[in-house]
């Protein structure tokens, strides 16, 4: 009897920490980064670009931009792109296309060597940027955050969503 005791305590105290960590996770407050244990704002700063508002004017001049869902997409990969390059203005980041696609397996159209993936259609999004000449792919699984595919490794999706 004393071990169904201490489970019952042990499992309130488990679900204690979750709760606490799951209200800390939605703070506004800066988190601590794990490798380099320096604070990382998650907040816009008055020198950090904001690319909502190049992205309001692209939605504005590109229908296909014009939903919630997508203006996250883009916000994402931008702002990903823009760390990744060095990028200082979010004006140089321009939207080339974003497109509605079917990706051939659980790869979403960017395998990695070595790796092995759902061989399911996977619904989701193609994004391309420019920064100068040069051009950047960046995908999406349907509801799941765009990630930076190098040209490497970047397969051609089905395109469209119908043909699921």
């Amino acid at each position: 009897m004393e071990q169904v005791e201490i489970f019952k305590v042990k499992r309130k105290v488990f679900f204690s920490v979750l709760a606490l960590l799951m209200v800390a996770s939605c703070s506004d407050e800066p988190a601590l980064s794990a490798e380099s244990k320096e604070v990382v704002s998650t907040k816009p700063t008055r020198d950090t670009p904001e690319p909502n508002k190049v992205v309001e004017k692209e939605i504005k001049s590109n229908s296909k931009v014009n939903s919630m869902n997508n203006r996250e997409l883009i916000t994402i990969a931008r702002s990903d792109l823009m760390e990744r390059e060095s990028v200082v203005s979010a004006n140089q980041v321009k939207l080339v296309s974003i497109t509605p696609v079917t990706w051939r397996s659980g790869a979403v159209g960017c395998p990695k060597p070595g790796m092995h993936y759902t061989q399911a259609q996977v619904r989701g999004s193609l994004i391309v940027f420019a920064v100068g000449d040069k051009k950047y792919r960046y995908h999406a699984a349907h509801d799941n955050d765009p990630f930076y595919c190098p040209a490497s490794n970047a397969e051609t999706p089905m395109m469209g969503r119908d043909d699921i």
